[in-house]
């Protein structure tokens, strides 16, 4: 099935839409057609041809489609890039593990802020040890992903037109 770039007022992407809650976006006027790349949709009816970008037409408060992700192991994984954050080893979403910054058994939460993707090896030496016990220092430090950085990893091949869009997420 064809998905639709959803972008905000400020043509900031914000979500990635299967083409009916495009269409449905569309004729209840909240929406508008931004890009040129046309797709067919096969309906009752025959074809209709719709654009693979769409804008919405009022503003949402950022903070609306901000930090709304499931946290998951998956999804931190993908958020740090497949790689380790201790020793930047390439992970696989099946191989990799997460690990609490902050030992649970210290207080730490499974929560975004405090957790990384890690290799097997590294969190086998940190444990529940703090990162200065064992002498580890982060990449880069844990954050909430957007729903839409999400997506660009997860999204196969994305159409040449969303690339603009895509930049710096």
């Amino acid at each position: 099935m064809e998905k639709v770039l959803l972008l905000d007022i400020n043509y900031l992407a914000i979500s990635i839409l299967p083409i009916k809650r495009a269409i449905n976006l569309l004729v209840k006027g909240k929406a508008e057609i931004v890009g040129d790349q046309e797709v067919n949709i096969k309906t009752g009816s025959g074809f209709f041809r719709m654009s693979t970008i769409i804008k919405l037409v009022y503003n949402i408060p950022y903070r609306a489609y901000l930090g709304k992700t499931k946290f998951s192991r998956k999804n931190v994984i993908i958020r740090d890039n497949f790689e380790c954050k201790y020793c930047g080893e390439k992970l696989l979403l099946s191989q990799g593990t997460i690990d609490h910054v902050v030992p649970v058994s210290k207080g730490g939460l499974s929560n975004y802020s405090n957790c990384v993707a890690c290799c097997k090896e590294c969190n086998k030496t940190k444990g529940n040890k703090s990162l200065d016990e064992v002498g580890f220092t982060l990449k880069s430090g844990p954050r909430t992903p957007t729903i839409i950085s999400l997506y660009k990893y997860c999204v196969k091949d994305a159409p040449m037109e969303w690339q603009d869009y895509l930049i710096g997420i």
